[in-house]
């Protein structure tokens, strides 16, 4: 119902215009990708920086946080083992390892220094500096 008969109520007021990159189809998949996951995915447009899809898993219906269950429903949010209130996307922290090495196979595979048939084993451990004793 109303407060105060409306007597605070504002009409609302259209705002500006937003154009987004998200690719709709990209973003399905992404969110199919992370159904019963915990993670995130962010594709972005290399030459442009656009973002083309970005996904946090897992997610909840933005809904329930309105009406007259809102507490009721932010507090079982909040308690949810899996955090769904965290934004995985923009507010996880990652060691910056695991971001790096997909970007230096694609620059590997496009200087032709490795193929897609390279074969990498790992044994637990880093070699010394380019490979050679130190």
């Amino acid at each position: 119902g109303k407060y105060r008969d409306g007597e605070f109520d504002k009409s609302p007021v259209s705002g500006r215009d937003l154009t987004l990159a998200i690719d709709i189809n990209l973003q399905a998949y992404g969110e199919y990708l992370m159904q019963n996951k915990i993670g995130s995915i962010i594709m972005i447009e290399p030459k442009t920086g656009e973002i083309l899809c970005m996904v946090a898993a897992p997610s909840y219906d933005p809904s329930i946080l309105t009406g007259k269950n809102f507490s009721q429903n932010y507090l079982q949010l909040e308690q949810d083992p899996y955090k769904p209130l965290i934004n995985r996307a923009v507010s996880g922290l990652y060691p910056p390892g695991s971001t790096f090495k997909p970007s230096q196979g694609l620059i590997f595979l496009e200087e032709g220094i490795i193929t897609p048939d390279t074969r990498y084993s790992c044994f637990g451990g880093y070699p010394p500096l380019g490979g050679r004793p130190a």
